[in-house]
């Protein structure tokens, strides 16, 4: 479950940070259910959040989405989306 803050003004949702992760797995193809949380209720206070599978919660979305392209065996994948849409700061090496 990723929660978020909700749409609003015609978009996805009121943070960056949660239109970003909602925006990289929607390129990967990978379904999520989403859920409006109270951010003063979380860890942290941050959002976007994921709850795994084992209960525990993750509240960065550049870490969530590190973890979710290891778990699906995306890596390479979300290194090569990194590189082609930031190269000049995800340059390949050499």
């Amino acid at each position: 479950i990723v929660h978020t803050f909700g749409p609003a003004w015609n978009a996805i949702d009121l943070s960056p940070f949660v239109v970003k992760l909602l925006t990289w797995l929607r390129m990967a193809q990978l379904p999520c259910t989403t859920q409006v949380a109270n951010v003063r209720k979380m860890s942290n206070s941050k959002l976007p959040a994921l709850t795994l599978d084992d209960g525990r919660l993750v509240n960065d979305s550049q870490q969530i989405i590190g973890l979710v392209a290891s778990r699906a065996n995306l890596v390479r994948y979300h290194q090569r989306m990194l590189r082609q849409y930031w190269p000049e700061r995800y340059a390949a090496p050499g």
